[in-house]
């Protein structure tokens, strides 16, 4: 029979073991992202990856068993640092509780602290970088999009139902809303891309924060 203090040895073993897995695959994530930003997903081997990251080839296989598989794991990060609110009752509830001016400046804070990530930055150029001869990256930017389009269409919908803002067709406004948002990734990311540490924040921060103000202004019955 198993003693009680052998069960918990073996527990503390596990999750001891579950947190070194999960830490390595961090470390294989954040060294292809770096690779990737700087040299072209095309243009780095899993040898590379591995050396970057201080491990065995064979041991990064175990993790990933390829460099799609590595960049399905890149692809999840925004989706993990983005999000606004839960269920739609939960939307509701913030809806009512901040009202129009309160919700939009909390949705732009959100967008604000997602900027400072520097490791963000180097995620969105990759998959801008890619996105042109990679059909897994297009289908990303295209969900990550509509999804977008659809939760502002949704929060239009019920401020418009609520009387907090003009009756005017929200998925019109959610496409002008977000739109200047989509702007601003082409405008830094494809044309004026500065690898310098929070140049992206510095460049976004005044517009996002006078698109909202202008918005808010818009809607306002």
């Amino acid at each position: 029979m198993v003693k009680m203090a052998d069960k918990k040895q073996q527990i503390t073993e596990v999750k001891i073991k579950a947190a070194s897995v999960a830490s390595t695959k961090d470390r294989i994530l954040d060294a292809a992202l770096e690779l990737f930003a700087r040299k072209g997903f095309d243009a780095v081997s899993m040898r590379e990856i591995a050396e970057e990251v201080g491990i065995q080839k064979s041991s990064l296989y175990s993790h990933f068993k390829s460099k799609d598989e590595i960049l399905d794991g890149i692809m999840e990060f925004p989706a993990t640092e983005l999000t606004l609110v839960g269920p739609k009752e939960e939307l509701d509830t913030l809806i009512d509780n901040l009202g129009l001016e309160g919700f939009m400046m909390m949705s732009n804070g959100v967008f604000r602290d997602w900027m400072k990530s520097q490791k963000m930055e180097k995620v969105w150029r990759v998959l801008c970088i890619e996105m042109y001869h990679n059909e897994k990256i297009q289908a990303f930017f295209s969900n990550f999009i509509d999804g977008a389009i659809s939760f502002w269409t949704l929060v239009f919908s019920k401020m418009a139902a609520k009387g907090m803002i003009k009756p005017l067709d929200p998925a019109v406004l959610a496409n002008e809303y977000f739109g200047q948002y989509i702007y601003l990734f082409i405008e830094y990311f494809l044309i004026k891309y500065d690898n310098t540490p929070g140049s992206f924040k510095r460049m976004a921060e005044k517009s996002i924060e006078g698109h909202m103000i202008f918005f808010v202004e818009a809607l306002k019955k």
